[in-house]
């Protein structure tokens, strides 16, 4: 099991232990997980060394130095034509991928890996600017498939057959996007259609699509319990359905402001909840905190579209002001005493005056009203009230007043539009209807952590759902086998473009534990790129397409057989 995966769970059962059952949502959460885990078991192979070449891609969105690309290459390629070419989009909403690699080349892969504009090493990074994902991004995205497939030259005019001392088959081209990079890779093959064609393949890795998984509001690794509003199996239905009854603002404090500021984000003022004590305080071991995306330099949330629009719904901005600001009635009062005519004096009636002919004075003759002594505050948390636009009381009135600092409907619509590839996939299917494609999951996701795995479901079923002829839920597991050096029936072996029953969901992922999820990956790839070079897309294989093995396996496989032959 990933050390991130084994320490996050550490930490919820610690948690839960000195919390004395306040995070019992999370604990129930692991303690399921708990079981699919065989424990630190992972099957190891002998790998060869992995060396690569780096260069810079020109491109419009980064004037200033162009684009940073690493390429990574075996000594021997997986086809005799040459090796495939994977072009890794990093996820994390990190803006460079540079140091990640799912170690492709073990596989006879050239890996392609890149900085977008704005990000990469100290010494070796991307000009232009961070945009987050959005346009400049994308268009990077595109330059870089284009120098993959050999359709661009770098800086120094090279294609990356001449900078690669090994033979590249650039036909045969794909594209991993890792977590959240799925979505800027389904965005750039749609924006940049028909330039993107070459591009045979696409996979993704435990990815999130859909505004409300990006980032998610539904329960990650990164809270310390789940969205008990989230509507159970939702997802896969194509509609996450939350319920936002509860859903309150908190004007003053941060939310993972050191995490934001190693990522070099900013951390816009206030933080959305649900108020489950209802009591106007964010108690983060019991209540889910809503997670919103940003613009660099900008000091905004961006929430999903639909949680704006439950914030405008239920009023989550109401609150009671003055019906006239301090201005307004300074302007008044000054109106008044211009508009006031004055009085003039007259004898005051023998009624008012004293025995020596003084006037009264009523006040002085009233009695002092009694001090009341102020109650004692209740230890009970205060309820939150429920406002309604023009409620009057005294000199004040309920108005909607929303912060500077958060996203209208129409501008998350924008910046969601730009990031989300949900809105996109329909039209992939148009535009890339033999584009070969594997959703990857396995039954404990190194992010999510709702049981019904809705990033999965909704992906997967979008994707059912779209005009592409060749879907498929995890890889054939003669590849996974074949991989891992293991029997195949250990993993899954689902049908290609087949429903899948929502509430058995597990049933179709693979198995925690065996292998890394790198060499998952290696097994998606391994499957996809073969099947591109024979045009087999038949389903159930009886075995792997190509027998590559690299030189590390190889000597390692003419070892058993000489042992093999000793022993006899």
């Amino acid at each position: 099991m990933p050390k991130s995966r084994s320490n996050f769970i550490l930490l919820l059962l610690l948690l839960a232990i000195l919390s004395s059952g306040t995070l019992v949502p999370a604990a129930q959460a692991v303690a399921a997980a708990s079981q699919e885990i065989p424990g630190e078991s992972f099957k190891t192979l002998p790998m060869v060394q992995e060396r690569s070449v780096s260069t810079y891609v020109p491109s419009d969105v980064a004037p200033d130095g162009g684009l940073a690309v690493t390429l990574s290459y075996p000594t021997m390629t997986r086809y005799e034509e040459g090796a495939p070419v994977v072009v890794l989009v990093p996820g994390d909403g990190k803006a460079s991928g540079l140091r990640f690699t799912t170690h492709a080349v073990q596989a006879g892969f050239v890996e392609v890996k890149f900085a977008f504009p704005g990000g990469g090493l100290k010494k070796f990074h991307s000009g232009g600017s961070w945009d987050n994902r959005g346009k400049d991004c994308q268009r990077a995205l595109a330059d870089v498939l284009l120098y993959a497939a050999g359709k661009k030259k770098d800086y120094k005019n090279r294609s990356i057959q001449d900078i690669v001392p090994r033979k590249v088959n650039v036909a045969n081209l794909g594209l991993v996007g890792w977590h959240d990079g799925f979505n800027i890779s389904i965005i750039t093959l749609c924006k940049f259609h028909p330039e993107l064609k070459v591009v045979k393949w696409l996979a993704s890795f435990e990815s999130p699509v859909g505004a409300l998984l990006l980032p998610s509001n539904l329960g990650t690794t990164r809270e310390l319990n789940l969205n008990q509003h989230y509507k159970q199996g939702s997802a896969a239905t194509g509609k996450v359905l939350i319920d936002y009854e509860k859903m309150a603002w908190l004007n003053e404090g941060f939310r993972n402001r050191a995490l934001r500021r190693k990522q070099k984000l900013n951390t816009p003022q206030g933080v959305l909840f649900f108020d489950d004590n209802e009591n106007g305080k964010f108690d983060e071991t019991v209540e889910f905190p809503l997670n919103y995306g940003v613009m660099p330099g900008v000091e905004k949330q961006y929430y999903a579209p639909e949680i704006t629009a439950a914030m405008k719904t239920n009023g989550v901005f109401y609150k009671w002001v003055p019906k006239e600001t301090p201005e307004e009635k300074k302007e008044r009062l000054k109106r008044e005493a211009l508009e006031k005519k004055p009085v003039k004096t007259s004898r005051a009636p023998w009624s008012r005056l004293t025995k020596g002919g003084a006037e009264k004075d009523k006040k002085s003759a009233e009695p002092l009203p009694k001090k009341v002594a102020p109650k004692p505050e209740s230890d009970e948390p205060k309820k939150r009230e429920k406002l309604k636009v023009g409620d009057e009381k005294d000199d004040m009135i309920v108005k909607e007043v929303w912060p500077d600092n958060v996203a209208k409907l129409k501008e998350s619509e924008a910046y969601y539009q730009e990031r989300d590839g949900a809105l996109y996939i329909d039209k992939l299917g148009e535009l890339y209807p033999d584009l070969l494609v594997t959703i990857f999951g396995s039954r404990i996701d190194h992010y999510e952590q709702q049981v019904d795995h809705p990033h999965i479901a909704l992906t997967y079923n979008l994707f059912l759902g779209s005009k592409i002829k060749w879907v498929r839920l995890n890889p054939a597991r003669v590849y996974v086998g074949f991989t891992a050096d293991m029997n195949p029936e250990n993993f899954v072996n689902n049908k290609i473009k087949a429903p899948i029953e929502a509430s058995n969901i597990k049933a179709y992922l693979e198995p925690e534990g065996y292998i890394t999820d790198a060499m998952y990956m290696r097994a998606v790839i391994s499957e996809l790129a073969d099947r591109t070079k024979h045009k087999d897309f038949s389903c159930p294989l009886d075995g792997v397409l190509e027998n590559y093995l690299n030189e590390a396996l190889i000597e390692r496989q003419l070892e058993r057989e000489s042992q093999t032959e000793k022993e006899e």
